[in-house]
């Protein structure tokens, strides 16, 4: 950069001069601009503004990155956290899960059964009761058919005993000193 002082020559027509010599190292045909100091000034302010202006802008664009990245680090730990957790539950219900359907399948396979022994049941009462229907006046006075049908009703009957596995929830435990 060159810096020039602009001098006045001349008592009538007044002209203004500046000096360039070859010590200042512009070549023949170079086109240069002369601005006042003042405005000079006021660019060079202008450009420092603008490249702090920068500086900043990639400052904050830096954070900005940073937060980013760790933000999407942020993201993928609470994704891992979730898969975690989910596996967690599984792991945790799974046997309980397990023994709720084991208990299910029993309950239902406890159900068929009782419904079978129902349904047996209830053809046995229907045949008892078709068989003392036909019995006449003669057959229950006098033969007493009615004592061996109901003989071998109750002998029928008791083939649907209770099972022992099963025990009755309302039966009240005996107290220690009832034991003795």
């Amino acid at each position: 950069m060159i810096i020039k002082n602009v001098k006045e020559y001349g008592t009538k027509s007044k002209r203004l001069r500046i000096d360039i010599n070859k010590g200042d190292d512009l070549a023949p045909g170079s086109e240069i601009v002369l601005i006042p100091v003042e405005k000079y000034n006021n660019i060079k302010q202008d450009i420092m503004d603008l490249q702090n202006e920068l500086m900043t802008a990639r400052n904050e664009s830096e954070m900005l990155m940073e937060i980013n990245a760790k933000l999407e680090q942020q993201i993928a730990d609470m994704k891992n956290q979730e898969i975690n957790l989910r596996k967690i539950i599984e792991d945790v219900t799974a046997p309980i899960d397990e023994h709720y359907q084991n208990e299910l399948e029993n309950k239902n396979d406890e159900i068929k059964q009782l419904t079978d022994e129902l349904k047996a049941l209830k053809i046995k009462i229907n045949q008892y009761n078709l068989e003392m229907m036909g019995l006449n006046t003669i057959d229950i006075w006098i033969r007493q058919k009615h004592k061996k049908l109901i003989h071998n009703f109750n002998d029928e009957i008791t083939l649907f005993g209770v099972d022992p596995k099963i025990v009755e929830a309302e039966t009240k435990a005996i107290p220690e000193a009832e034991k003795k």
